[in-house]
């Protein structure tokens, strides 16, 4: 997740974006592809489609994001940048919670993360 936003920042978001296009299609992301780790479906153990992985990676950073947002706005922006960052703590501490190494977005989407190399 770290790198992805390093590279992310690096390209303005546009080249990271492009770059996603090409790299969704075999379950990765720019920064999954460079550390070797792939994206599997959990019930057919096959790599994600392209779609799975745009759900994965683009739509649910986008609906935590806009739900922190959300609640930011109710709260008349007393809570700040407090929402998101609950949200990713929680999220780092459910990965650790069951000794499956899965976060609350891969239960979500239904998905295993595994290194490939």
């Amino acid at each position: 997740m770290a790198l992805d936003s390093v590279l992310f920042f690096l390209t303005a978001g546009i080249g990271w974006f492009i770059w996603s296009l090409f790299t969704w299609k075999s379950g990765q992301s720019p920064a999954k592809k460079i550390l070797k780790i792939r994206v599997f479906d959990v019930k057919t153990n096959q790599p994600v489609t392209w779609g799975h992985m745009a759900i994965y990676e683009f739509l649910f950073g986008v609906a935590v994001s806009l739900a922190s947002t959300i609640v930011n706005v109710i709260s008349f922006g007393l809570l700040g940048f407090w929402p998101f960052f609950i949200f990713w703590v929680v999220d780092f501490c459910w990965y650790w919670k069951d000794g499956k190494k899965r976060t609350i977005r891969d239960n979500v989407v239904k998905v295993v993360v595994v290194n490939i190399a």
